[in-house]
């Protein structure tokens, strides 16, 4: 009995090595859509956290007037005070929303669970 196998007996066939350099082409042609992705969502990013930090230090006063009145709560305060300090070991490193999660009185709060 022969053994059976997924590679052909012969691989120098022609129709066998048609189908590796479509293969191979395919695998290159998806590497490059997913770079060109991954580079496209690294330059929306980009672009969001310099809006969000552009307006959140330009809009600092506006605020601190709205949080003023919107009486943030100590509980709030310490909670978003506890989550700067979960996020500061990661400083520097490329997470969502990072201008916004280290902005004075940001705007992100958390609720206890």
């Amino acid at each position: 009995m022969k053994p059976q196998g997924i590679l052909p007996d012969d691989l120098h066939d022609p129709e066998f090595v048609r189908q590796c350099e479509d293969h191979e082409r395919q695998q290159e042609a998806d590497r490059k859509l997913e770079e060109a992705a991954a580079q496209r969502a690294a330059e929306i990013e980009h672009t969001c956290d310099s809006v969000d930090k552009t307006f959140s230090m330009a809009l600092r006063n506006e605020m601190a007037a709205e949080n003023k009145v919107a009486r943030i709560s100590r509980a709030t305060q310490r909670d978003f005070a506890a989550f700067q300090k979960c996020c500061a070991p990661r400083v520097g490193q490329r997470t969502p929303g990072y201008p916004m999660t280290m902005a004075p009185g940001g705007p992100i709060l958390l609720r206890r669970s």
